[in-house]
Parts: C-alpha cells; sequence; structure tokens
C-alpha cells in the first residue's frame, strides 16, 4: 500500500467512526428521554398503588368495627383519616344527676 492509500482508508475510518458515534448519541438520547417516561410513569403507578393500600386499610378497619359490634346495628360510616371522637362526658356540675 503507498501513502495515499492509507490516507483514504484512514478517512473512510474517520467517517465510519462519526457515523457510529452520531448514532450512538441518538441512541443515548432516546434511551435518556424513555428513562426520563419510565421515571414518571413509576411515580403515578406508586402513587396510584398508595392509594389502593390505604382503601384497604380503610376496608379492614370497617371490618373489624363490623366485627366487634355484631349485636348492634352499624354505625354510619366514618370519614377516612379521621380519628375516632370520644362521646362528650357529661357535665360534672352540682345538681342533675349527682346522688347523694
Amino acid at each position: 500500500m503507498d501513502i495515499l492509500e492509507l490516507i483514504r482508508k484512514l478517512e473512510e475510518v474517520k467517517e465510519k467512526k462519526h457515523r457510529v458515534l452520531d448514532e450512538f448519541k441518538a441512541t443515548a438520547e432516546i434511551v435518556v428521554q424513555r428513562f426520563g417516561q419510565l421515571k414518571e410513569e413509576a411515580s403515578i403507578l406508586v402513587s396510584e398503588q398508595e392509594k389502593e393500600i390505604q382503601t384497604l386499610r380503610d376496608l379492614i378497619s370497617k371490618f373489624r368495627e363490623l366485627l366487634g359490634t355484631t349485636s348492634k346495628p352499624p354505625s354510619p360510616p366514618k370519614p377516612p383519616s379521621t380519628p375516632p371522637k370520644s362521646p362528650p362526658s357529661p357535665p360534672k356540675e352540682g345538681g342533675e344527676g349527682e346522688k347523694k
């Protein structure tokens, strides 16, 4: 091979290298975009699963209430995430209700 052939081969290899690098960059950009989409989708799925878990926990609480009060009629459903309130205590002033 003479020097001109070697130079031509070197130019061909450089062109191939640049094409491969450009293809790699384009593929890497697609991969990064797809990972971003997957991250968003995963975040949405996690949020939905957390809501379903809370719903199931609420149902378990209601079933436990029903099991504990089988002789009484079921109380109206309470809004979720509200702690149960204790009944108000009767007034402790003198007079009514006091026995001597």
